[in-house]
C-alpha cells in the first residue's frame, strides 16, 4: 500500500500497526484537553486545532532541510501554531482559574495546566518520529505515524462533540 502522496519519499508501505499506537496516543492528548475544559473551562476546539498544528510544527522541525519548500511550511506551521495558542490561551474562563488557584494548595500546578498539553504533544512527537527512520534493514513510516496521530486526536474530538 503506497502511502507517499507527498514530499516524502522515505516509506512506501505500512503494517498498520504503528499507525494504530500513534492514534491511541492523540486519544491520551485529546482525553488531557477534556481534562483542561472540565477544570479551566477551555476551548476543545480550539485546543485540539493548536495541538494538531503543534505536532505538525514538531514533525516539519525534525525533518528540516534548507529548501524553500520546507522552510515556508515552518513558517507558516510556525504562524498557526502561535494563533492557536493564543486563542486556545484567551479561552480559559479566568474565574474559574481563580477560583482552582485560591483552593489549591500550588497556583504553580494550575497555571502549568495549559503548558502541560505542549509538553504532552512534544514528548508523543519525539516517540512518534524518529530522525533516523532508516535503522538497518526496517524503515520507520513517521507519515503513518503522524496521521494516526492527528486522526487520534481529530476522531474522539469528533466523537465527544457528538456524544455530549
Amino acid at each position: 500500500m503506497s502511502v507517499n502522496k507527498f514530499i516524502w519519499t522515505g516509506v512506501e508501505k505500512t503494517l498498520g500497526f504503528s499507525g494504530i499506537v500513534s492514534s491511541i496516543n492523540g486519544a491520551v492528548v485529546y482525553s488531557y484537553i477534556i481534562f483542561l475544559n472540565e477544570r479551566v473551562k477551555i476551548n476543545k476546539l480550539y485546543a485540539t486545532l493548536s495541538s494538531i498544528s503543534f505536532s505538525m510544527f514538531i514533525l516539519i522541525l525534525i525533518y528540516f532541510e534548507f529548501y524553500t519548500r520546507m522552510l515556508i511550511g515552518l513558517i507558516i506551521s510556525a504562524i498557526v501554531v502561535f494563533i492557536m495558542a493564543e486563542k486556545t490561551l484567551k479561552t480559559i474562563d479566568k474565574k474559574t482559574e481563580m477560583k482552582l488557584i485560591k483552593n489549591s494548595k500550588s497556583s504553580i500546578k494550575v497555571r502549568l495546566y495549559l503548558p502541560i498539553l505542549y509538553v504532552i504533544v512534544i514528548f508523543f512527537s519525539f516517540q512518534l518520529f524518529p530522525k533516523n527512520f532508516a535503522q538497518g534493514n526496517v524503515l520507520t513510516n513517521f507519515f503513518i505515524h503522524y496521521l494516526g496521530f492527528i486522526i487520534g486526536i481529530a476522531t474522539f474530538f469528533v466523537l465527544n462533540e457528538k456524544y455530549k
